[in-house]
């Protein structure tokens, strides 16, 4: 009986998903370019991996055929998602088409715009960026050049699910880190849109729907199975927070790192669940000021930026600057940090109260470091 009622759920399931696709009309054709992965590579001066080079291949063939593409990109922490998402971004671009990209963060909406930046050119033509601390004033000038078609890339958080925010005859739609947003917000990028734009949704963690999703018919899977070349594994270890010497050895040994070959040094992030101190917490202090207190006095104030949800978009823009520049090496924050931040020099998570974070969380906060090979 039980799987009775299982087969007729699936295949009610099954029945509205395919109906939904044949009425949700035809997309609009963009041509295969052998070009664009070379470009790309070019352009971010990097070499693509085979798995990068055949999710794009995967990509661009359904972008060339008039079914609306519907596909999620899963790939590991680090693994290159960005490069093969901007890939088929390019693609749409250089053949009349608009993109908007949909993001989880102020912090990783700036990161992609800049590298937008750089591995569109000329091609993407000017980037409006959209974030939820975008002026009124500011939002209606950008609405009003994108109604215009005078700005065919849109990238941003939130913001731009508004109406009016994403180009007319939107192309392709991209949605980074797709599990922190809901299905409605996913829905409403491409739905009533004649002719429906393809979509193609990232993540590295994916939450149970979007599996359920992929596995039953709604997204087509593309998988990127390997890193770049030159990665080494993270080494992940588990220590006692009330031991504060080793704490502080250790990141003074991920600060040297590096200096002996005229380098910078390391980065180091220092990751807290809470901004502020609980009463009932009998544990080790995990607060941001607590923690600020110890580092301040270990390695000294100036050396020390926070970053925290409360801060302003520009506040967090300028903490992260600094401490990608390696003025202040070390980076005190919350799980604003978890999506998606590319600093390459960063050698060493530190995630204080493990406990409190979810398994997908301290994956993605790991994958922060090593980017650049580094130990």
């Amino acid at each position: 009986a039980h799987r009775r009622l299982g087969f007729e759920e699936l295949l009610a399931l099954s029945v509205a998903l395919e109906r939904a696709r044949k009425q949700s009309g035809g997309a609009r054709v963009f041509p295969m370019d052998r070009e664009v992965p070379v470009t790309v590579a070019r352009r971010l001066a990097i070499t693509l991996t085979d798995a990068q080079s055949r999710a794009i291949e995967i990509l661009q063939t359904d972008l060339a055929t008039p079914s609306p593409m519907r596909r999620l990109l899963v790939g590991d922490v680090g693994s290159g998602k960005t490069a093969v998402a901007l890939a088929t971004t390019l693609a749409v671009l250089r053949q009349g088409g608009s993109v908007a990209w949909l993001c989880p963060t102020t912090l990783v909406a700036e990161q992609h715009a800049r590298t937008l930046e750089r591995g569109l050119a000329a091609d993407g033509g000017p980037i409006a960026v959209l974030l939820g601390s975008t002026s009124t004033r500011a939002k209606r000038q950008a609405e009003k050049v994108i109604a215009q078609g005078l700005v065919r890339m849109v990238v941003g958080t939130h913001a731009i699910l508004e109406s009016g925010a994403t180009p007319p005859g939107l192309g392709l739609v991209v949605i980074d880190e797709q599990h922190r947003f809901g299905v409605a917000q996913r829905l409403a990028m491409v739905a009533g849109r004649t002719p429906s734009p393809h979509l193609l949704v990232l993540s590295a963690t994916p939450i149970p729907r979007t599996m359920a999703l992929a596995r039953y018919g709604d997204l087509d899977v593309v998988t990127l199975g390997e890193k770049p070349a030159g990665r080494q594994p993270v080494t992940t270890r588990v220590a006692d927070a009330n031991d504060r010497a080793f704490l502080v050895r250790t990141i003074e040994r991920a600060l040297a790192a590096g200096k002996d070959e005229g380098g910078s040094g390391g980065r180091v992030f220092v990751v807290v669940p809470r901004i502020d101190p609980t009463d009932d917490d009998d544990g080790p202090k995990t607060a941001i000021a607590e923690t600020d207190a110890w580092l301040s006095e270990a390695f000294g104030k100036e050396r020390i930026v926070t970053v925290h949800g409360r801060m302003s978009a520009e506040e967090q823009h300028e903490g992260l600057e600094a401490f990608r520049r390696g003025t202040h090496p070390i980076l005190l924050g919350t799980t604003v940090v978890e999506v998606g931040l590319d600093v390459p020099a960063a050698n060493l998570m530190v995630v204080l109260g493990a406990e409190h974070f979810g398994v997908a969380q301290l994956h993605q906060l790991r994958g922060c470091v090593g980017r650049a090979g580094q130990r």
